[in-house]
């Protein structure tokens, strides 16, 4: 498929101040990218996985100014080598290379695509993701279904564990294996011992990052929440690493793990979305948005990125998280699949409108019947030329 363009908010607009470092928790850059790829590359990811959430507390964008675009915080020596952009190692996560060994996962080029009304109806990977939240349980009209499909450079990284802990405190450690190194110089940086060799750490508001390679050249990655430095550095000393995989075993009782989605290798994440009532985040009430894509890491994992804004809940009995980002969310997984209903602070309210969603047919007259989110690009020309 070729691309039909990029959607007409490409870039930051529809999220407030609290969500522009975590919609880039995903960025892996080294260099400072355009500011145009910055925008591509936050509306890809924004309409990716999961509205991500890469545990900040509010109080770090008060160093982070917006202007036509995202600043991104310097580090390093002006008249050394070039700094790396301090935000785009927030959550720097990115394969090592990609499968066929041609290109770098840290190259941050690739597009959106818009599916019209025909391709999704007629595509089976739309079909899979085809979920509808009934208009009389939100109390809003529908306003409209957009579904787009985000090619990255390289597939997105599945974690190599997610381990979590309820009670009786709540704490979160996401491990990655294979990956590209995070850091370059950044401010704060820390050199620590763990598993017997060197490591990087990186204190980050809500959480820490930690970064090292194994004796067999695998370099993985480790961000937790909710544990402090010392238990953190045990607890890795006592993993059982096999190359490129955790053994469960390992793992102490103090932590839950979660089951992981298979790595499908492919570079297009595609996004179902459905929105009722109001069109953004900045209307009180903002209206209610219904996400659907590929389960690309469990739900847990935004327990690592910051226990301190997190609630953990079920929906129809499986494990989900409420924030209060984007005007209150609630994200959950089922069967591969990674589902998210948000608008209101509301708690409970979310958790009665994610039970009620629905898988349905592409062809349903319901959905048939529902405008499109945004215009495509036939009807934006003709807009433009009346």
């Amino acid at each position: 498929m070729t691309p039909t363009g990029s959607r007409p908010h490409t870039g930051c607009d529809d999220l407030g101040e609290h969500d522009l470092l975590r919609a880039l928790a995903h960025v892996p850059d080294t260099t400072v990218p355009p500011v145009e790829g910055v925008h591509r590359r936050a509306a890809a990811i924004r309409r990716g996985r999961r509205r991500t959430k890469a545990g900040l507390s509010a109080g770090v964008l008060a160093s982070a100014l917006v202007i036509g675009g995202i600043f991104l915080p310097q580090s390093g020596d002006s008249t050394g080598p070039a700094p790396a952009p301090q935000a785009a190692s927030l959550l720097g996560i990115a394969r090592a290379q990609a499968s066929d060994g041609a290109g770098s996962c840290l190259d941050t080029s690739g597009y959106t695509t818009r599916l019209t009304r025909q391709e999704w109806t007629s595509d089976p990977r739309s079909a899979q993701l085809a979920a509808w939240l009934p208009a009389e349980a939100t109390g809003e009209p529908v306003r409209g279904i957009d579904v787009t499909s985000n090619r990255l450079t390289c597939p997105p990284p599945v974690p190599a564990a997610v381990l979590y802990a309820e009670t009786p405190a709540k704490k979160g450690l996401t491990l990655w294996s294979d990956v590209a190194r995070p850091f370059r110089g950044e401010e704060g940086l820390q050199q620590v011992q763990v598993r017997g060799t060197n490591a990087e750490l990186l204190p980050l508001p809500g959480n820490v990052m930690l970064s090292w390679r194994e004796p067999d050249g695998t370099r993985w990655i480790a961000q937790a929440s909710g544990v402090d430095r010392a238990d953190l550095l045990a607890t890795l000393d006592g993993l059982a690493l096999n190359g490129a995989s955790l053994d469960p075993a390992s793992v102490p009782a103090s932590w839950q793990q979660s089951d992981l989605p298979e790595d499908s290798g492919d570079p297009n994440v595609l996004s179902w979305d459905v929105e009722y009532g109001p069109s953004g985040y900045t209307q009180d009430p903002p209206g209610i948005r219904l996400h659907v894509g590929y389960e690309v890491e469990p739900v847990a994992v935004a327990a690592a990125r910051g226990v301190d804004v997190i609630t953990f809940t079920r929906v129809n009995g499986h494990l989900a998280t409420f924030s209060t980002d984007q005007g209150g969310c609630v994200d959950w997984d089922v069967n591969g699949l990674a589902y998210s209903v948000c608008g209101s602070q509301d708690m409970d309210l979310l958790v009665g409108l994610a039970e009620q969603v629905q898988h349905v047919a592409t062809t349903d007259p319901r959905l048939q019947a529902a405008p499109d989110l945004y215009p495509t690009d036939d009807e934006a020309t003709e807009d433009s030329v009346g």
